[in-house]
């Protein structure tokens, strides 16, 4: 039998019961773009629109009415306390998180690794998911 592979994956859901802290968290302090909102979800963008390589990072808001029990089979309490929800970007995208991480004062690690060309940004969100933000493109900028 053949082993699945994936190329790619183009889609996260997370769960909140923080909604409004959400929202202020990925659009205002990281930069992201909402491209749909409804009653109880909100969907940002990762990268460009226009490419195929287009993130999208959904979250649920659990004490909606609507929302209550969308996900539960899907969603634990439980965040990502030692493995973090990994992003590949561009060098365009990772210098505009950085920089939006900077302006806005909120603690993150930068780590530029030696054995790879690759650069990470490391950041926690409101409910305590670790987001890594990954670009494997070469640049000169500190770590």
């Amino acid at each position: 039998m053949k082993e699945a592979t994936t190329e790619n994956a183009n889609s996260v859901y997370l769960a909140t019961k923080e909604m409004y802290t959400m929202i202020q968290f990925y659009s205002m302090v990281l930069g992201l773009d909402i491209i749909v909102e409804d009653n109880c979800t909100i969907t940002f963008s990762i990268g460009n629109q226009n490419e195929k390589n287009l993130i999208k990072l959904t979250i649920c808001d659990r004490k909606h009415p609507e929302c209550d029990g969308r996900f539960d089979s899907l969603i634990t309490e439980q965040t990502s306390e030692t493995m973090p929800i990994t992003f590949e970007v561009d060098l365009q995208d990772y210098l505009k998180i950085s920089d939006q991480l900077k302006k806005k004062q909120v603690n993150h690690k930068r780590t530029k690794y030696e054995w790879i060309t690759c650069e990470s940004l490391f950041v926690r969100d409101p409910d305590g998911n670790i987001l890594e933000f990954t670009c494997f493109e070469e640049h000169t900028g500190d770590a």
